[in-house]
């Protein structure tokens, strides 16, 4: 089994399908995405988000042939202390429009399979800067797409 990991700290969707556009990569079994934060954080309008993903997934499948692409659901902004409220409120419930409209993307596209965060945000699933993710989450994270996986196997 071989894996890539492609990234870059403060990518949306969109620039992350540019960015891809440069990746030489062979034929891929799964893809799995993790965006949308900084869609959200950013002001990104829903309809533009919502967009930009079904690109991205189709980018994915066209490209290198991706047959499953597991799309992360977004993090419960409305759980991190770190923010301050209102903006703690406002991106919690932005965010949790975002996924909503993630979760009726993947009713739409075959091979794209939703994720949703599931659960409450504990402290130990978070790393010392208290906003991104801890070793736990990390390991609860991967043994829900290996489960998404399996499932679509």
């Amino acid at each position: 089994m071989t894996w890539k990991v492609v990234g870059r700290n403060g990518l949306t969707t969109r620039s992350l399908t540019r960015l891809l556009q440069d990746i030489a990569v062979d034929e891929i079994d799964v893809a799995v995405i993790a965006l949308g934060v900084n869609d959200v954080k950013n002001g990104v309008p829903i309809r533009s988000w919502a967009r930009h993903y079904a690109e991205l997934v189709n980018f994915l499948s066209n490209k290198f042939q991706a047959r499953l692409v597991i799309a992360s659901g977004l993090p419960p902004f409305g759980d991190l202390e770190l923010l301050p409220q209102p903006l703690r409120y406002v991106l919690g419930q932005r965010a949790k429009r975002f996924d909503r409209a993630l979760a009726k993307l993947a009713e739409l596209e075959e091979q794209l399979t939703h994720l949703p965060f599931d659960g409450p945000l504990e402290r130990d699933m978070l790393a010392r800067d208290r906003m991104h993710p801890s070793p736990r989450l990390y390991q609860i994270w991967a043994e829900r797409i290996s489960g998404a996986i399996a499932l679509r196997g």
